[in-house]
């Protein structure tokens, strides 16, 4: 799952990640 499209590498690599897996939670809960 690659959803680093919005975000640059520069930023902080961890916050995309962490951004990444909250959409995730949310997608498993119906969101």
């Amino acid at each position: 799952m690659k959803a680093i499209s919005k975000w640059p590498e520069s930023k902080d690599a961890a916050e995309v990640h962490e951004r990444t897996q909250v959409a995730a939670v949310l997608a498993l809960e119906g969101r």
